[in-house]
């Protein structure tokens, strides 16, 4: 009567299986770490245009603005800052007129126009998991926003 060899088996199939369990569960791990980060990126995203449409719907609410700039952070999210600046776009005034349009037309126009315009543009700014990210928007407005002394 022989006894039979089956006594390590066990031992061995257990070994492997729990390496096998350990290795998929490092791949969840840093699967499910991957989709934090950029889930909570995602949301600063979010959170920085919203910051910036506010920052920009309040300027343009402003009467005049004057050729200028500023910087800061914002009181309920201490982790984001800004850099905005007001400044003079200069437009070249248009010498021939448009094929459709009528000269007394082109007149008036040409009798309204400022050759310049103001450009705003919002840098929002922040940081996460040690990386820098900035977002930036820019947009036009109408000449008569644009505070200039007489003499420039």
């Amino acid at each position: 009567m022989g006894r039979s060899v089956k006594g390590g088996y066990i031992l061995l199939e257990t070994l492997i299986a729990m390496g096998i369990l350990g290795m998929s569960m490092i791949g969840i791990h840093r699967s499910v770490s991957e989709a934090l980060f950029v889930q909570g990126r995602t949301r600063d995203f979010s959170r920085a245009n919203f910051l910036m449409e506010q920052m920009v719907n309040e300027i343009a609410a402003r009467p005049q603005m004057v050729v200028s700039g500023e910087q800061g952070t914002f009181k309920d999210y201490p982790r984001f800052s800004y850099d905005c600046a007001y400044t003079k776009v200069i437009v070249p005034t248009p010498t021939d007129r448009p094929q459709g349009m009528t000269q007394i037309e082109f007149d008036r126009i040409s009798e309204q126009f400022t050759g310049y315009m103001g450009k705003l543009t919002v840098s929002i700014y922040w940081n996460r998991g040690g990386q820098p990210f900035s977002r930036t928007a820019e947009t036009l407005f109408k000449p008569e926003h644009l505070w200039v002394p007489r003499n420039q």
